[in-house]
Formats: C-alpha cells, structure tokens, sequence
C-alpha cells in the first residue's frame, strides 16, 4: 500500500470541496425555487449515457483515496512524479472548482442538471456567462485535470471519462437550448464562444 503524496491528497480535498459546495447550491437552488433542477433524472437517449459517465467520474474521484489504499502503486512511480505538475495541478483545481461553483450561483433559478424541452430556466447571459456559454463545465474540466496532475492515472483516466461528458453533454444542451429560446439564445451564441472568450462584432455563430 502507498499512499498518495501530499500535493495528490490537497487536489483532491479540492474535489470532494467541490462535490459538497454543488450539492450543497443545488439544494438551495431547489429550496428557495421550488423547482426540481436534476432533469437527468427523466433523460432519455444520449443523456442517459452522460449522465451515467458524470456520476461514475465523480463518485470514483471522490472515493480515489479509498481506492487507493487496496490498489497497489509503485513506489518508485509515486517519488518520480515531478512536483511542480502536483503545484500546478493543485492550482488548477482550486481555480477550476472557483469557477464551477460561481457560475453554478450566478445561474439561481436557471440552474439546470441535464437538459429537457420545457424545462428551461431563463437565459443567463453575464457575470461568467459573458466570457463562456458553459462556465460550469469548463470549470469542471480544469477542476478534474487539476487533480489529475496529483500524478494518479486512475485519476487521469476519470478526467478523460467526465471532460467527454461534458462536451457530449454541452453539444446536447445546446441544440435543446436553441430550439427552446430560439434569436435570444442564437444571439447570445454569436457573441460568446461556447468554452472561452467573446466574439467580434459579425463573426458568425
């Protein structure tokens, strides 16, 4: 048995600080709103099998401490990890979660998890929403890369597994979006780019 080194067990405090804070705002959000947010619960066709990633991703990155003390790791690959990849993935995880936790509040009322016609909050388009059309999920990514850096493939692999959920996912509450709000959401689209930054005056969608 090895334990995970320090800088591993910091980005992954980071995590479960994450998982507890979105829980935590979805239960307000629920509370004060009335509304019933996890819409993954009725998903049909693909969202069943992102919905499916998303939890398997970030339960086992929640319980990878556990994991880690019945699956055998060479020592030798524990100590040859550089540590400036464990700083800079501690960095990474601290700001990542930042991120998702902020957009996630920013959202209120609008916050959603999944997608499904009719259902739709009202389109919230500033604060993190004026630089990412997907803020929460981008941070999620930085946040699982994050911890990834701690040096655990296990870790690595999980990342790869919730970032293609995410951008399947992401592909899916769009085109649900689009058809939902229609020139709000079109001109929204056209003016910020669906990960990172805004668009020029008449660069197209």
């Amino acid at each position: 048995m090895t334990p995970m080194p320090p800088l591993a067990l910091a980005g992954q405090a980071v995590f479960a600080a994450y998982v507890a804070g979105f829980l935590l705002l979805t239960w307000r959000m629920a509370r004060t709103s009335g509304t019933d947010p996890w819409l993954f619960a009725r998903a049909s066709g693909v969202q069943r099998w992102t919905a499916l990633a998303f939890r398997l991703g970030f339960a086992l990155l929640a319980a990878l401490p556990l994991l880690r003390l019945v699956l055998p790791r060479a020592p030798e690959a524990v100590a040859a990890w550089p540590a400036v990849l464990g700083w800079l993935g501690l960095l990474l995880a601290v700001a990542g979660a930042g991120l998702a936790l902020r957009a996630q509040a920013h959202m209120g009322a609008s916050w959603r998890i999944g997608a499904a016609e009719g259902s739709l909050g009202r389109l919230v388009s500033d604060g993190p929403f004026a630089w990412s059309r997907n803020p929460v999920f981008l941070g999620q990514i930085v946040l699982v890369w994050g911890v990834a850096l701690g040096g655990d493939p296990v870790a690595a692999i999980l990342a790869l597994v919730v970032t293609a959920a995410a951008v399947v996912q992401v592909a899916v509450e769009e085109r649900v979006t689009d058809a939902g709000l229609g020139p709000e959401y079109a001109a929204y689209r056209a003016r910020v780019n669906r990960w990172l930054g805004r668009r020029r005056a008449g660069r197209a969608g």
